[in-house]
């Protein structure tokens, strides 16, 4: 049993990437090799973002570049599936496979049909959204830009036979799972070669960083929506804005050598 086929869409430079896994070839280890900026990173971000708790939420900037002009023009007619993040996995196994854990996941009987697919989604509340971007002071953009994140529909797993049902018209198809069945089948694990800025270091005894614990009781505790802190966030809108203007004015001369010398067409100095 092994994956051999990955499709991701929408996430970060990943606007619609596909990777196969040779067949002929299975390995215990592969290697995923690319040039920077190439989306290496993204592709494995993708799966933490999904198998993560539900306090590990996409945002705003996962969305891939191309998508985010759609996103602030946001209506009652956007069809939103199109601009929602998937993962697709394929997963081919044979009669020497023991199917405990992915037998929950077989839709076709068939006993020539040796694979299933399956689709991580995350999805923008499109009512909701709407509805709290009608209100007053409310500065579109910078709102979404903000808030996105408190709109998402997080970790939508289905299961489905035929690319066809992933149309609007057959979604209907689509096989709801739970992530703990997924985790039974796929063991994902991820070790970042990075540091958090920490009241303490962290020794192998579970220690997290202080803000990131912090976040997380205030997140649990207060429970307000984002249409609580209309006047606030319109306040921090144009403060940001003030901030962009003159970010843009002092990092121009670093921005125009690090594009030349990156090869990046679009690089800038934001407020988030």
């Amino acid at each position: 049993m092994y994956i051999s086929k990955i499709r991701i869409k929408n996430f970060r430079l990943l606007k619609d990437t596909t990777l196969l896994l040779d067949e002929d070839k299975k390995q215990e280890l592969s290697l995923l090799i690319g040039r920077n900026n190439s989306g290496k990173t993204s592709f494995i971000m993708l799966f933490d973002k999904f198998y993560r708790n539900e306090n590990y939420k996409f945002n705003f900037y996962d969305f891939s570049t191309s998508l985010r002009d759609k996103i602030f023009k946001i209506d009652e007619n956007t069809v939103i599936e199109d601009l929602s993040i998937q993962m697709i996995l394929e997963i081919k196994y044979d009669i020497t496979d023991s199917l405990e854990n992915i037998s929950d996941f077989i839709l076709d009987l068939d006993p020539t049909t040796n694979i299933v697919k399956i689709l991580f989604e995350c999805s923008i509340d499109k009512d909701r959204l709407i509805k709290d971007l009608s209100k007053p002071k409310v500065s579109r953009e910078k709102f979404i830009e903000k808030n996105l994140s408190d709109y998402l529909i997080n970790k939508n797993i289905y299961v489905f036979e035929n690319e066809s049902d992933l149309e609007l018209a057959n979604r209907g198809n689509l096989v709801k799972k739970d992530i703990s069945s997924i985790k039974n089948l796929i063991n994902f694990q991820v070790i970042h070669a990075k540091r958090n800025v920490s009241s303490s270091e962290t020794n192998g005894n579970g220690k997290r960083a202080l803000s990131e614990m912090t976040t997380q009781y205030f997140n649990k505790e207060h429970k307000e929506s984002s249409a609580d802190f209309f006047d606030i966030n319109d306040a921090i809108s144009n403060m940001d804005s003030t901030l962009d203007d003159k970010y843009k004015t002092h990092f121009e001369p670093f921005l125009k050598n690090a594009k030349k010398f990156l090869d990046i067409k679009d690089l800038r100095v934001e407020v988030i």
